[in-house]
Parts: structure tokens; C-alpha cells; sequence
């Protein structure tokens, strides 16, 4: 995949994609990458750097955390800020939930 001829309507923004491995995730990641944002691409799927890598020329960065834990989703937002300078767009597509104790 190319992002030379798609409109940059992210252009400038930074998001984070949560179960972006597969499926609706990987679909919204890809496409927003595509369109201009910086995309950090989270998973607890082993090969999840290997799918952000996919898109190229674009700005996109990997991590795999579980975020049904407090510190997989910490890490996971830090990671975001730290990388890409701050969090403008979330895009929560994980099925799953942090327990209370």
C-alpha cells in the first residue's frame, strides 16, 4: 500500500488504534496511516510490528501490550506520547475489559 495519491484528512494528527492486528482494527489503522497520521498500531498479537510496517511511506509505530490489564494500557498510551509527541485521535477497538478487584 501507497500513500502518495490518498487525501491526508489526518494529516498532523496522531492516533492510536487498539486491536489493530486484525480486522476492523487493522482496517481503521492501515486507512488512517494511509491518510496522513502518525499511527501507533496496539495489540497483544505477536506479529503486530509486522503489520504496521505494512503501509508504506507512512509514519507508523507498534506495540504489543495486553490491555485488559492497567499497565498494558498505560504502557500502551505512554508508548503513543513518548513516540509520536502526544495522543490527538483513540480509536478503542478492544473487546475486551480491564477486571476491579
Amino acid at each position: 500500500m501507497s500513500t502518495a495519491d490518498v487525501a491526508g484528512r489526518f494529516s498532523g494528527k496522531v492516533l492510536v488504534v487498539t486491536g489493530a492486528a486484525q480486522g476492523i482494527g487493522r482496517a481503521v489503522a492501515m486507512r488512517s496511516a494511509q491518510e496522513g497520521g502518525r499511527v501507533v498500531f496496539v495489540d497483544r498479537a505477536d506479529f503486530i510490528a509486522d503489520v504496521a510496517a505494512e503501509v508504506e511511506g507512512a509514519q507508523t509505530a507498534a506495540i504489543r501490550v495486553d490491555l485488559e490489564t492497567h499497565d498494558g494500557a498505560a504502557k500502551a498510551m505512554r508508548f503513543a506520547a513518548d513516540t509520536f509527541g502526544g495522543i490527538d485521535i483513540l480509536i478503542n477497538n478492544v473487546g475486551g475489559a480491564i477486571r476491579m478487584r
